[in-house]
């Protein structure tokens, strides 16, 4: 609580009360934390990493580089290494203690932030439903998982959300169809709940205006001679495994990490998984990968000396990386 505190004074504002049961309940220690350890493509920030990450998020000339108008204090990133902020700038009337909205600031989107939850308690509850809704891969360790992360979870939702959690959770798993974007065939899909049943709960448990609406963060750069060395691309990232019958079960937790979309044309003996909308700053080379993409992607390789990796671009063409 004392580091809760300092930040707190540091930045002028207070944590929702919420945020302190999840400390209580030790959910967030740095070496065990299990705030939604299972959630969708969520990993909570040690109250030890939020002032590194504070720092990170408004360094002149780095990654994320934020306009100083904005106040964003984060709690949890993604696999990618963008950030699950509360929004403080979000009041106006100096309130030091709200319920602040929750935002997913992007690092290598241009520059944009998503609106996500009004508060801390919707996202909690969107978290725990998107865990078994649609998930990359269904086995045991997931079920034992998010059977164990409802356990510590469930007391912290409004009553109207646990009961939604509740009924979801007891469901069995079953398998459900979902349709390629061109409606050419379905790929599918095994969890506890659909993708439309899923955002239906969600419009009628957590009704936010603001939901997936984007705004930019950025401070404003001055105008620079566009080189190969600073060109901006945006494309999709293809990493493709051979072999992949053989190390399934060891690559799982690897690719769980990741949390790449699988793509239809895998098969057996070949799993394909992709990440679109990837920019890059510069040349498509492995060395210009976020360092935490980076990492991820090195524990996949430790499990398959045949991974490929591609970049491409709607206009340029393929790269590999």
């Amino acid at each position: 609580m004392t580091m809760l505190h300092a930040i707190e004074a540091r930045h002028h504002f207070r944590y929702p009360e919420l945020y302190y049961r999840l400390c209580t309940q030790g959910l967030l220690n740095e070496s065990s934390s299990h705030f939604l350890e299972w959630g969708e493509d969520f990993e909570a920030l040690p109250v030890e990493d939020i002032e590194a990450s504070i720092h990170r998020l408004y360094e002149r000339g780095g990654m994320f580089d934020c306009a100083p108008e904005h106040r964003f204090i984060p709690f949890g990133c993604t696999g990618a290494g963008d950030y699950y902020c509360f929004q403080l700038d979000s009041r106006q009337d100096g309130a030091m203690d709200a319920d602040w909205p929750v935002l997913l600031v992007w690092h290598d989107n241009g520059g944009f932030a998503d609106h996500v939850s009004a508060n801390l308690h919707d996202f909690i509850f969107k978290q725990l439903l998107g865990a078994v809704a649609n998930p990359w891969q269904w086995n045991r360790e997931l079920e034992d998982g998010v059977a164990a992360m409802w356990a510590d979870h469930a007391c912290l939702l409004k009553p109207e959300h646990q009961a939604v959690v509740s009924e979801i959770y007891a469901r069995p798993a079953f398998e459900y169809e979902i349709p390629y974007p061109n409606k050419q065939g379905f790929a599918l899909a095994k969890g506890r709940l659909t993708g439309d049943e899923y955002e239906a709960l969600i419009d009628t448990h957590t009704r936010y205006a603001l939901a997936w609406k984007r705004f930019s963060y950025a401070r404003p750069q001055p105008v620079v001679q566009v080189t190969e060395a600073n060109v901006r691309r945006v494309g999709t990232l293809t990493l493709t495994l051979h072999g992949y019958s053989r190390i399934r079960e060891a690559i799982a937790p690897a690719l769980k990490a990741l949390n790449w979309r699988k793509n239809e044309s895998s098969v057996d003996d070949r799993c394909i998984l992709t990440r679109k909308n990837h920019v890059f700053l510069g040349p498509p080379l492995f060395e210009e990968l976020d360092a935490a993409l980076r990492l991820r992607l090195q524990a996949v390789l430790q499990h398959s000396t045949t991974m490929e990796i591609r970049f491409t671009t709607e206009g340029e063409g393929e790269w590999t990386l």
